[in-house]
């Protein structure tokens, strides 16, 4: 991802040297529009030529604008499901992840096809510092629990409560990974599904991948975070998994369970 010179790193991303003093203008310029870039652009890279990349979940395509260009590059991902990110180096390759399985791709100027440069779905290694994967598996059953969600009029949605301890305080990412589409909430303390607003830590929806959810976020040791998993509709039943990397292992609890 970077070029070794004699006179040292160069880094292919965009980096402006702005004064303490610089504003930004006021008044935005629109040079792409949802007909363009589609309903759900997830990443947006800048090159150090200022060409403009956008990854476009629903067309599986990636679109780049040189400077001053109104008309973009179209690169097919060949229907690559689920291109939520990407980084493009100084010799042009285009690198995106990742599908349901961890994959990352590559796509060479003028390549009409990726190749597979990278799976992530074991431990991962950066800086040598440990990333640690913790994966929770359940289902969301008739069985399972029903709340009226947040912005909701119907207490039908079904719910599973989940306990999550950390044993080192650090960054970390949770996904969910579902054949039905997943919402997902994280309380501090405690979880009141008749006033769910209540210590509410962080919420999120649909935009990851495939109708699942994703959070990042600092966790802190001899903190009870509460992650409470439901159906994003109402009445809809299936199994699912939460997939949890961080600097160390987490542990899970179910709680709330009906027998």
């Amino acid at each position: 991802m970077f070029d070794q010179t004699a006179k040292g790193t160069r880094v292919s991303y965009n980096q402006p040297k702005l004064s303490g003093c610089s504003q930004w203008d006021p008044r935005g310029i629109t040079f792409a529009e949802g007909t363009v870039v589609g309903s759900e652009p997830l990443d947006v890279f800048v090159d150090r030529n200022n060409t403009v990349y956008v990854v476009d979940l629903s067309k599986k395509e990636v679109h780049a604008w040189g400077v001053n260009s109104t008309t973009p590059t179209t690169i097919i991902l060949n229907h690559f499901i689920f291109p939520w990110g990407l980084f493009v180096t100084i010799d042009g390759d285009i690198y995106v992840g990742g599908d349901a399985n961890g994959n990352v791709k590559k796509w060479a100027p003028n390549a009409t096809n990726g190749i597979l440069v990278m799976n992530i779905n074991t431990k991962l290694r950066s800086n040598n510092a440990s990333i640690i994967q913790s994966k929770y598996s359940s289902a969301l059953t008739e069985n399972s629990q029903t709340f009226m969600p947040i912005g909701c009029g119907t207490p039908t949605h079904h719910y599973k409560a989940i306990q999550v301890d950390v044993i080192e305080t650090g960054c970390y990412n949770l996904v969910s990974n579902s054949t039905i589409a997943t919402y997902g909430y994280i309380y501090k303390d405690d979880f009141i599904p008749i006033n769910p607003t209540v210590n509410l830590f962080l919420q999120t929806d649909r935009n990851y991948r495939s109708n699942q959810f994703e959070f990042q976020t600092h966790l802190l040791v001899n903190i009870n975070y509460i992650l409470v998993v439901k159906t994003f509709d109402p009445a809809v039943t299936g199994v699912f998994s939460v997939l949890i990397t961080g600097p160390n292992n987490v542990s899970f609890t179910s709680i709330g369970e009906c027998t």
